[in-house]
């Protein structure tokens, strides 16, 4: 009988161990399409800001001409 209750036992515990792998893995999954996302915002953020800058930059050319 307690034979029994221990192989119960640990056949509740690789089931736990089963949902909150299930679990982890959802959780990795969500935070890895997250990184994506930022990185490729990330990307447009710097692709827009190298565009502000050379157009800043020819303003000051522009301007420096214009003096």
């Amino acid at each position: 009988m307690e034979r029994y209750a221990l192989q119960l036992q640990a056949g509740m515990v690789d089931k736990r161990r089963k949902i909150l792998d299930m679990a982890m893995d959802s959780r990795i999954l969500q935070l890895e399409q997250q990184v994506a996302k930022l990185k490729r915002e990330n990307e447009a953020l710097r692709k827009e800001n190298e565009a502000m800058r050379k157009a800043l930059n020819k303003r000051d050319l522009n301007l420096i001409k214009n003096f």
